[in-house]
């Protein structure tokens, strides 16, 4: 469901599943230390800048079309896949990043 006007989400947040954040315009960050159990799915969030350090994603992370998105934290663990797709403000990816899959597209 589209949520444009959510501002933020709760720190210290956890999600044993799945997390799909979709067209939550009005989302400027994410909690840092934000802990998914799943597959972390973020989806035009034209406000979201930057993803929170110590992010953990555990079975995969898909940003896509995320127009401000300029980069992604140092510390980030997602270690089955990242999938980014048409993030043009992204400029580079962090050293030492480590996945068993990685797709850039339109970046």
């Amino acid at each position: 469901e589209d949520s444009p006007a959510l501002p933020r989400l709760p720190s210290g947040l956890r999600v044993d599943g799945h997390l799909n954040l979709h067209e939550c315009t009005g989302l400027a960050a994410l909690p840092v230390a934000l802990r998914v159990g799943g597959v972390l799915r973020v989806s035009s969030c034209d406000s979201l800048a930057a993803l929170p350090e110590r992010l953990v994603a555990q079975e995969g992370l898909l940003v896509w079309a995320c127009a401000t998105l300029a980069r992604l934290p140092r510390q980030i663990h997602t270690p089955v896949s990242l999938s980014i797709y048409d993030c043009n403000a992204l400029t580079a990816l962090p050293d030492g990043l480590h996945v068993e899959e990685l797709s850039i597209s339109y970046c």
